[in-house]
Parts: C-alpha cells; sequence; structure tokens
C-alpha cells in the first residue's frame, strides 16, 4: 500500500486544500514531496509580469515619452527613466525622424 492512498483531502487543512483544489491534488502531493517542509516564496501574479510590462514600455519609448508611459502605467517618472537602458534613450533620441533628409 502506497503512503499516498492515506492522504485524502479531508485530512487537508482549509488552506492546504485551497492550494490542493487550484493545482490538483496529485501536483499537491508533487509539491508537498518537493518542498519537504521547507519555506517556498511564491510571487504576486504582479511581479511575474513585470518583465513583460518593462519590454512593452521599451517598445513604446519614443525618445521622450516618460511622462506619458508614467501615467498610463501609473508609475512615477523616474520609474520609466530607470526602465529604459541609457543606450536605448540615446538611439531613439538620435534616429532621423521618419522622411528626414541625411546631410
Amino acid at each position: 500500500m502506497s503512503d499516498d492512498t492515506l492522504i485524502i483531502m479531508d485530512n487537508l487543512s482549509d488552506t492546504q486544500r485551497e492550494i490542493a483544489d487550484i493545482i490538483g491534488f496529485d501536483n499537491y502531493l508533487n509539491l508537498v514531496r518537493f518542498v519537504n517542509g521547507d519555506s517556498i516564496y511564491i510571487p504576486k501574479y504582479s511581479e511575474l509580469l513585470k518583465p513583460c510590462v518593462d519590454e512593452e514600455i521599451r517598445g513604446k519609448f519614443d525618445g521622450y515619452n516618460f511622462r506619458e508611459l508614467a501615467a498610463e502605467y501609473n508609475v512615477a517618472v523616474k520609474t520609466i527613466y530607470n526602465k529604459v537602458p541609457p543606450d536605448l534613450r540615446t538611439e531613439k533620441r538620435t534616429r532621423p525622424i521618419d522622411g528626414q533628409l541625411k546631410f
């Protein structure tokens, strides 16, 4: 008889049962085996999105629109400034305007 057959949902605490409901009972048992009593950090969902949002900000940056992006993403202008690397700021500000002739 496997130890897994001894473990049933009814024996789990409320929090344990909630997690098992979300990820599935077998996955919960795998997680318990993996963590083995240690603590783990589970980030906020927004933290998982952060790299995607940062890339989106860099993609929308035109060289000058710090304030507009700050308002759109509800952050400080300084935050936008920190997310846009100096080389990208320089590149966007020094590129020719569409249709501009080069001498």
